[in-house]
């Protein structure tokens, strides 16, 4: 069976169209060092490794490398439980506009070698970067994050419609004790 060009070139623009409108689910550009510092968890759909955790919050502390370091931690059960922290590496891999890092939290191993990354995708930030919201290409992964322990809730809604109108299933989202 043959395809006829019209067909293929079809295809091929539907491809190349979304991989334009995937590649700009992210925010235009993240300066890093106004990203840098402790965000709180408002909410997330959460990983296997954030089961049981309230007052999660990170510290990013961008290195000389240009590596960002991540501490996370977490209390379980309630806010006066066992502190569970977590420390890890980000890396950015999208120079351009700095809105697309990877993660890892398995290393450092070899020298400064770390493992297993994951995406960590910028997709809003708010305009004095009060506000994020981080995701993934597969859309399985969401966090609300916000300088403060709380987030304006007609904010918190307006964020929920447009990330589900994006595709994210936001009935999975956590909303996190802090």
């Amino acid at each position: 069976m043959t395809i006829c060009r019209p067909v293929m070139m079809i295809t091929l623009f539907s491809i190349l169209l979304n991989t334009t409108v995937f590649a700009s689910e992210t925010v235009e550009y993240v300066d890093l060092n106004k990203y840098m510092g402790q965000w709180y968890e408002v909410a997330s759909i959460p990983t296997r490794f954030q089961r049981d955790c309230v007052g999660t919050n990170a510290v990013y502390t961008l290195l000389e490398n240009g590596e960002v370091d991540v501490n996370n931690s977490c209390r379980k059960f309630t806010l006066d439980g066992e502190l569970n922290t977590s420390r890890g590496r980000g890396r950015v891999v999208d120079t351009v506009s700095n809105s697309k890092l990877e993660i890892s939290f398995v290393g450092p191993f070899i020298g400064d070698t770390w493992f297993f990354w994951a995406d960590y995708w910028i997709l809003e930030l708010g305009e004095n970067y009060e506000y994020a919201v981080i995701g993934s290409p597969s859309k399985k992964f969401l966090w609300i994050l916000s300088r403060e322990k709380t987030l304006d809730q007609e904010l918190y809604k307006e964020i929920l419609e447009r990330r589900q109108a994006d595709g994210y299933n936001v009935e999975l989202l956590k909303r996190t004790l802090q």
